[in-house]
């Protein structure tokens, strides 16, 4: 178990962002045996294991040697909430060097204030190549000091109160200089960024009997590291007549509506050339549809036990019992 545990801490630790998280499925996919798909590439048909990643979503599957049932589907999200960083991100304000940004998804705003946080995401250099970025600790979103705020409610202006700090004025070093320098590139090769903040503490066991786990980005990094780790205990030595499909989506918390998310066309696509690699004609692969089924595996929340009057007074989802 201790082992299964700083796996786990590991596996977020590698994925800061919804690319990197990605990427480490499909590399830990690939050493267990799976092959990369090419999207530009023809569709793989012989039995195995395949993994294929777009963006920050990462879809793998598993042909039977005989497959006459359906697709099993396991849902889930790579991303998680947090402030991205806007396309011309330097301003100067009052001595500090900060940077613009973005809310992206629900983040519970108060919670981001007085950590050091790092960025990462992915840079686009003007040769067409992607690179991966995690800037370590970076920025800070800083608190008012209580002497400046007597009123009882914390409630920050979106636009203007959690703009990071990430130097001096004087320094006068502009955000593409500090990218670059963490890219190991000219500041004129980067094309374009997509960057999101994130705590850099590292997830940490805790509490009597070291039975909690605390970590960023648990939602929804636990039910991914938990469909990848049983698609490669089941690839392992699997009989059986179904295709088994992983779909780790980007986007839901901003309503998965894009190239990588649950609404848009990556699942589709990945059932659509399988099946047609297998040799089914239009009917057949809607049958096929028609009994298969898609599991969407997210995380959930337990009673509060300081909010418990919150929660639905008949129906508890208790902690460690569903």
């Amino acid at each position: 178990m201790e082992n299964t545990i700083a796996d786990f801490i590991d596996f977020i630790e590698q994925s800061p962002s919804s690319y990197h998280a990605a990427e480490v499925v499909a590399s830990r996919l690939q050493d267990a045996g799976f092959a990369r798909v090419d999207e530009t590439a023809q569709w793989p048909s012989t039995p195995g294991g395949y993994v294929m990643v777009r963006g920050g979503a990462v879809m793998a599957w598993v042909v039977p040697e005989n497959f006459t049932g359906e697709f099993k589907i396991v849902g889930s999200h790579t991303d998680s909430p947090g402030f991205m960083v806007k396309p011309n991100p330097d301003f100067r304000n009052a001595g500090w060097s900060q940077l613009a940004v973005e809310v992206y998804g629900g983040p519970i705003l108060h919670t981001w204030f007085d950590r050091e946080l790092k960025l990462a995401g992915q840079a686009v250099l003007k040769d067409g190549s992607r690179r991966l970025v995690d800037t370590g600790a970076l920025v800070r979103i800083p608190n008012l000091a209580i002497h400046l705020h007597r009123e009882k409610n914390f409630d920050p202006d979106r636009q203007v109160h959690v703009q990071p700090i990430i130097g001096l004025d004087a320094d006068d070093v502009s955000f593409a200089e500090i990218l670059a320098e963490k890219l190991e590139v000219d500041a004129e090769e980067i094309s374009a960024f997509n960057l999101i903040t994130v705590d850099s503490q590292r997830g940490e066991v805790f509490g009597a009997g070291h039975k909690f786990l605390a970590a960023g980005r648990m939602d929804n990094l636990s039910s991914v590291w938990a469909s990848m780790q049983a698609l490669i205990s089941t690839a392992e030595d699997y009989s059986g007549e179904d295709v088994l499909v992983l779909s780790a989506f980007d986007h839901e918390e901003v309503g998965s509506a894009s190239r990588y998310g649950a609404a848009g066309p990556i699942l589709e696509d990945v059932l659509t050339r399988t099946a047609a690699a297998l040799g089914k004609n239009e009917e057949e692969r809607r049958q096929i549809y028609a009994r298969s089924s898609c599991i969407s595996v997210d995380a959930a929340h337990s009673v509060h036990p300081n909010y418990a009057v919150k929660h639905d007074p008949t129906h508890h989802p208790l902690i460690g019992q569903g």
